[in-house]
């Protein structure tokens, strides 16, 4: 539970706060704006990484004359007194990018594009790849929000328009009482879980679909994508060490707690789906390798152009729209099995599009679905999930959240192709590949929080 700071907020910065945080959007705008509690005194030397910042040169964007800005936000609860240290580093995808600027400032308000927002402090600039920015504070108490800016020129051959940029994080000292910021808004208004996730908790603001029952179908719009209500649950992620195909970094097995139920696509998301997108001018439009496009998986997406997606959707439908974190997919995959597939000890080309037996895609659901009524989580495409990559599952969250360490420039997909062994289409295979990398055997899949 997330305690608020002891400063107390005054009635005008009450009614303050109520009202930017009744502004359109306010919570879908940025999706990744948890609250971070503060961690015991044990752990004040430790770093938290609190958000990997996608920087895609596909994606809406300002700009004025030669340089163009890209933002993140999320919120911050601080008790009273502390000092706490921000860190914004980055890293393009290309090694000669021209590098670009970062800033990262602190203020007071219910997310950082509103005009009502209130800026505090701000850290040094940064350059994007050659060092980071640096902002220091000592706290007023209660919740604040982080703001994360990096800008990169316009027109040059190798800019730094595409990687990874990461928030970190470190509480220094305790009971300062000089030089203390104004306080923040009440903490438990802005309440997030790390980096946002669909089963991590409950939305904020109780939503009509909140009380649906495990099973429910349902749908956003009339184009988007069926969903499945989940239940909450625990379930055991990874391989065992006899499992045949298993490999090292599916271990160790550990469970993993999902505390909310959530819901998920019955099916990979579709050429025709992703059609909207595309037409909104938030997407690009991706190749279909002469398959056909309708009711098929949409295919040649990037990690960030299926993170843009879900964007692009929670700000269509009001919803809060996310790409599976590595936990939320497998335990949707299991659908309750401790076996390799879902399908039990075996799977056959007549239970998924696996090996090569059709030689592409199919339309979405063409093969029966698992215990979850779920389709297609074997198979047909790999589909992105969200979280770093490292050596694993040694010291990853037991709460369904992603993986915020090792090496961030690379994702996972799961479920293996059409073109897979039944080994590579397990529940617990995953299957490393750069974050920009487009194929005609990997797509995607979306989770919504209730």
């Amino acid at each position: 539970m997330l305690q608020p700071g002891r400063a107390v907020a005054s009635p005008a910065q009450e009614a303050a706060t109520a009202q930017v945080l009744q502004e359109p959007f306010a919570r879908t705008r940025f999706q990744q704006l948890p609250v971070v509690a503060v961690r015991p005194v044990e752990e004040f030397e430790k770093f938290f990484r609190w958000a990997e910042l996608s920087v895609d040169k596909f994606a809406p964007v300002v700009g004025e004359w030669n340089q163009q800005y890209r933002t993140a936000c999320f919120a911050l609860e601080v008790p009273e007194g502390e000092i706490w240290e921000f860190v914004l580093s980055g890293q393009p995808l290309n090694t000669n990018a021209y590098p670009g600027s970062m800033q990262v400032k602190l203020g007071v308000g219910a997310d950082c594009a509103s005009p009502r927002t209130r800026w505090l402090a701000e850290g040094r600039n940064g350059i994007f790849k050659l060092y980071p920015n640096l902002l220091r504070v000592v706290s007023g108490g209660g919740a604040y929000v982080v703001r994360a800016q990096w800008t990169y020129p316009i027109g040059h051959r190798y800019q730094a328009s595409e990687g990874v940029a990461q928030v970190d994080g470190r509480r220094m000292a305790t009971g300062i009482t000089a030089g203390r910021l104004p306080a923040g808004v009440v903490a438990g208004r802005l309440r997030r879980d790390l980096n946002g996730t669909a089963a991590s908790q409950p939305a904020a603001t109780p939503s009509a679909t909140a009380s649906l029952r495990p099973g429910t179908l349902f749908r956003d719009c009339p184009d988007c994508p069926d969903l499945r209500v989940l239940p909450a649950g625990n379930f055991r992620q990874g391989a065992p060490a006899f499992e045949e195909g298993a490999a090292n970094h599916e271990r160790p097995l550990h469970s993993v707690s999902l505390p909310a139920a959530f819901a998920m696509s019955t099916r990979e998301v579709t050429f025709a789906q992703f059609a909207g997108c595309v037409a909104a001018g938030i997407c690009r439009a991706p190749d279909d390798a002469g398959w056909g496009q309708g009711d098929r998986p949409v295919i040649n997406v990037s990690y960030l152009e299926a993170a843009r997606f879900a964007l692009w959707l929670s700000e269509k439908t009001g919803a809060e729209y996310f790409l599976p974190t590595e936990s939320e997919w497998e335990y949707a995959a299991r659908a309750g099995t401790e076996t390799p597939w879902s399908t039990g000890d075996a799977i056959l080309a007549e239970d998924a599009n696996i090996l090569g037996s059709v030689e592409r895609t199919v339309p979405v659901g063409s093969y029966p679905a698992n215990r979850f009524g779920l389709h297609d989580l074997h198979g047909n495409v790999a589909e992105w999930v969200r979280g770093c990559v490292d050596a694993g599952y040694f010291g990853v969250p037991d709460n369904g959240l992603p993986m915020l360490k090792g090496d961030c420039l690379k994702k996972v997909v799961r479920g293996g192709s059409f073109s897979s062994l039944p080994n590579e289409a397990r529940s617990a295979a995953r299957r490393v590949v750069p974050t920009l990398s487009l194929g005609p055997d990997i797509g995607f899949r979306l989770v919504r929080r209730l």
